[in-house]
């Protein structure tokens, strides 16, 4: 009886180690551009960027994104933009014309996936203040995971979002 209780332990173990290691896979690149007709240099309003790539093993599912202004104010993006491994077929595969929306896969993201994109509506720059991307996914075993300025930690499904 104690050696198959530490069996389902150790299995327990590895399959939560397993998780958060895929979790951290999930990569979030952030960034900024100047909002459409302002100046690269020194623009008034900017549009917050974040990028989402599934280098994991796994599929993740119900892929959501805020945009923190200044630690008190949340957005939701406008766009989310999936962008799917469909250009990167061969040839032979794909006829002149084809395109793929793949509707059906909005916040989902394989591992072959290039990745979704999702933008802020324009933002006047006097109200960032240590702006940042906060990005929520499923993984592979239905645990709902939340990544926040390079951290990642496992979340409930209905926590409140906090800026």
């Amino acid at each position: 009886m104690w050696s198959h209780w530490q069996s389902v332990k150790r299995i327990e173990h590895e399959q939560r180690r397993e998780q958060l290691t895929e979790a951290y896979k999930v990569r979030v690149v952030q960034g900024e551009r100047p909002a459409d007709g302002q100046p690269d240099s020194k623009p008034s309003a900017l549009v917050l960027v974040a990028i989402v790539r599934n280098c994991g093993r796994y599929t993740i599912t119900r892929i959501e994104v805020g945009f923190s202004l200044d630690g008190r104010r949340l957005r939701s993006p406008p766009s989310n933009v999936r962008v799917s491994s469909f250009e990167d077929l061969p040839g032979g595969l794909r006829k002149r014309g084809d395109t793929s929306e793949e509707r059906a896969m909005k916040g989902v993201l394989t591992p072959w996936d290039t990745g979704m994109r999702s933008e802020s509506d324009q933002v006047n720059v006097e109200l960032l203040k240590g702006h940042h991307a906060i990005v929520r996914w499923t993984d592979e075993w239905g645990k709902r995971w939340e990544h926040r300025l390079g951290k990642v930690r496992r979340i409930g499904d209905d926590d409140a979002w906090v800026p």
